[in-house]
């Protein structure tokens, strides 16, 4: 059972979770742990940029980690 005070809010925020989060989106691919190690260089001199921890996800939630990660402003 949640504390009282959280299941009150969450009983207060609940009916209003559509207009808190905005309109159905379909999920799109974001990055999972860019960094500047996601970059490779081939024998070319060519760049590519690799992340092996993508996912599906929210289109913000890349840039809330970013956030949070990098203090992006």
């Amino acid at each position: 059972m949640l504390f009282s005070g959280v299941q009150r809010l969450f009983d207060e925020l609940l009916p209003k979770a559509v207009d808190l989060c905005g309109p159905d989106e379909p999920p799109a691919l974001v990055h999972g742990d860019l960094w500047g190690g996601n970059r490779l260089v081939d024998v070319e001199g060519r760049n590519w940029l690799i992340d092996p921890a993508a996912y599906y996800a929210h289109r913000e939630s890349g840039s809330g980690h970013d956030a949070l990660v990098w203090r992006v402003r």
